[in-house]
């Protein structure tokens, strides 16, 4: 494919060339990873801005301690843990989620302890998964009373992300949260069912969790081992009722705190350094990190609330549909550059154009989907940028030409004039021939050949000059451009260069030049 000269000096090529070549290089920047660090941060602010869904999640408490020292000993020993159980199990809770390692029993109270995890199947116990990880307690192990209670770190120490089952290659394993909603769930006549569409895919209720991909979303090539889904930070994390350990054994825990709930035990002391950022975190201090067991409470939640009311996962575009997406705005930032030809317009039109397509991206968001916004908008900005300065350069050299070629011969509110109306007087850079009505004006002087011939040359050129100056003058004055200058002759032609097709102006062309 070849490209003639005036194809590429047009703007529009220019446009189009340059939205492509742009969209190109953000698409490969966005591929490389590159673009991971804006992408992430706008999809916290996304969570950050949104309403809160709900302010609390009745179904679930928490029961942790955060003063290890009104217990008096850590780790806690199997006679505290037995003890806490008993206090639930006595209640009737719809299930217990223990979120503290006991791979290694903790006399007193072992016995104790695995009496009370065997006979209450609703009671579930962790481990950490895979190689170097930790056990479940050993009365527990080959049951389905154990999960695990990994959770998933981004680059930056944010969680995202969670965690539904993970497969070592031998077995499978179901994760803490999972393991308790699915018995909350059981109650109310739901449980697990394989999506209709794609059986590898797990449902709960009429909501279908799609496994996260490598790529989904802001994400580029991450870790997507397991079966993982996006985490609804639809409310506070901290969004549940939360009692102390201490405040349990003592029995001030009111019965309907843990009657038909879900129940969390774990420990939120700070020299356990079980803690966490999330997307409301707005620094990197302790005091905006969460402790672990809420964010179990939270995917619980999440999980619940699929089963129950149908509230669906956060969703993303296909590949492709990121691409045409990110195409999209590399197109409009072109369009952009073609209408921006000075500093105000282009900060106002690029102004509107991003915050266009943040409160498209946000609307989007309310409504469970995460598109692009940092490939997008970099490919609208960059691809205005690069358009208006081809454009603003090209339109300097046509003014510059079209001023050389009219400032000597007509007014500069004349040549201003026909800069404004250039379209129709240039094509390509260059002056379009066309088909008008004009009035032809045509000066001399009566007896300049008698009275040249009897004067000194010099003072005949400077009296020529001084005349061709008062007239120039005065035919610019009223709108002429003047054609030729023929010794003492002048040629002037008004209704130039613009065709006028309106008889008054025609005719007021005719009257100036009288």
């Amino acid at each position: 494919m070849t490209f003639s000269t005036k194809m590429i000096r047009s703007p529009l090529f220019a446009a189009a060339f340059g939205s492509l070549l742009v969209f190109l290089a953000v698409v490969g920047l966005r591929r490389s990873g590159n673009l991971e660090f804006l992408e992430l941060p706008a999809y916290d602010w996304f969570v950050r801005l949104q309403p809160l869904f709900y302010a609390q999640d009745s179904r679930i408490t928490l029961v942790s301690e955060k003063d290890i020292l009104s217990i008096g000993q850590w780790p806690l020993t199997d006679d505290i843990l037995a003890q806490a159980l008993s206090a639930l199990i006595k209640e009737k809770p719809r299930a217990i989620g223990l979120d503290i390692f006991r791979d290694i029993p903790v006399p007193p109270g072992t016995e104790t302890l695995n009496t009370l995890l065997l006979q209450n199947p609703n009671i579930i116990a962790t481990m950490k998964f895979g190689e170097g990880g930790v056990p479940p307690p050993p009365a527990l192990k080959g049951t389905d009373q154990v999960s695990f209670n990994d959770i998933l770190v981004d680059p930056g120490g944010v969680v995202r992300r969670g965690l539904l089952f993970m497969d070592d290659g031998d077995s499978v394993a179901y994760s803490l949260a999972l393991r308790l909603a699915l018995l909350y769930l059981q109650a109310q006549g739901i449980v697990p069912q394989p999506d209709e569409r794609n059986p590898q895919h797990l449902r709960l209720g009429q909501v279908t969790f799609r496994p996260f991909e490598e790529d989904d979303g802001g994400y580029v090539k991450a870790d997507a081992r397991g079966y993982q889904f996006l985490l609804d930070y639809q409310g506070p994390v901290t969004a549940f009722q939360s009692y102390s350990l201490s405040a349990l054994l003592s029995g001030k825990v009111s019965p309907r705190a843990i009657a038909d709930k879900v129940v969390l035990i774990g420990v939120t002391a700070q020299s356990v350094k079980d803690f966490f950022f999330t997307p409301y975190s707005r620094g990197f201090l302790e005091a905006q990190q969460v402790p672990g067991v809420f964010l179990h409470g939270l995917m619980v939640s999440q999980l619940l609330r699929a089963g129950i009311e149908g509230v669906r996962p956060m969703a993303t575009l296909a590949e492709n549909q990121e691409v045409l997406w990110i195409f999209l705005w590399s197109l409009l930032g072109g369009l952009l550059g073609l209408k921006a030809h000075s500093a105000w317009r282009f900060s106002v039109l690029g102004l509107t154009g991003v915050l266009l397509l943040g409160l498209s991206a946000y609307l989007c968001f309310l409504n469970r989907w995460w598109i692009p916004l940092a490939p997008p908008a970099l490919a609208f900005l960059l691809t205005a940028t690069l358009v208006t300065a081809y454009v603003t350069s090209l339109e300097r050299k046509e003014r510059a030409l079209l001023m050389q070629i009219f400032s000597k011969h007509v007014s500069s509110e004349v040549a201003e004039s026909l800069w404004q109306q250039r379209e129709q007087f240039l094509k390509n850079g260059k002056p379009r021939s066309q088909k008008l009505i004009m009035t032809a004006f045509f000066s001399d002087l009566r007896g300049f050949t008698s009275v040249s011939e009897r004067m000194d040359p010099q003072d005949l050129m400077d009296w020529l000059n001084i005349y061709m100056e008062k007239m120039t003058g005065i035919i610019m004055g009223h709108g002429g451009i003047i054609d030729d200058f023929a010794g003492d002759g002048i040629k002037a032609n008004f209704g130039l260069p613009l065709p006028e097709q309106n008889e008054s102006v025609i005719r007021e062309d005719a009257l100036r030049a009288v």
